[in-house]
């Protein structure tokens, strides 16, 4: 969370969360310096389908999440993206 806090300027809209490889993003301090600052939370979850963290599912905490079913992911549909 500090190196996001000292990225952070007037101009950030949003954090994005990247959940890699089976690695949860420790979700509740970016969750509280979001809050404090008044800015949205992006989760990528395309690489923890099915994964939980502190009890919820990867990519239930943030304002939105993006999943993907591309080839080289967990769970893929052929050439969906």
């Amino acid at each position: 969370v500090t190196q996001i806090r000292e990225r952070l300027t007037p101009r950030t809209k949003a954090i994005i969360c990247v959940h890699t490889y089976h690695f949860p993003v420790d979700m509740e301090p970016v969750l509280a310096l979001a809050k404090e600052r008044g800015i949205k939370v992006i989760e990528d979850a395309a690489e923890m389908i099915g994964q939980t963290c502190l009890g919820r599912p990867c990519g239930s905490f943030g304002d939105i999440s993006t999943m993907s079913f591309y080839p080289n992911k967990h769970i893929t549909t052929g050439e969906g993206g």
